[in-house]
């Protein structure tokens, strides 16, 4: 990435596009939600569900949580995440 290019986004002149935010979350060493402001999954994250087949809703929560940190992680390095 350009000097130029960073400055204009860091000046809010220009959006980052998502391999460039990966690009700066690396060489700063912080995720994409630090550096964009978007939190934590956990902190993001509201869930309302019904526990079934004994399952405990901790249990259900900690399951959804997992699956959101991959996403974060696919998302911070710029890979899609296809069903």
């Amino acid at each position: 990435m350009s000097q130029s290019t960073l400055s204009r986004i860091i000046s809010g002149g220009r959006l980052a596009k998502m391999p460039e935010l990966v690009a700066i979350a690396w060489a700063t060493g912080h995720t994409v939600a630090q550096v964009t402001g978007a939190g934590t999954v956990a902190d993001r994250a509201q869930c309302a569900a019904r526990a079934t087949n004994d399952s405990g809703m901790e249990d259900m929560r900690q399951a959804l949580l997992r699956f959101l940190e991959l996403n974060d992680y696919l998302d911070d390095h710029a890979i899609p995440a296809t069903i």
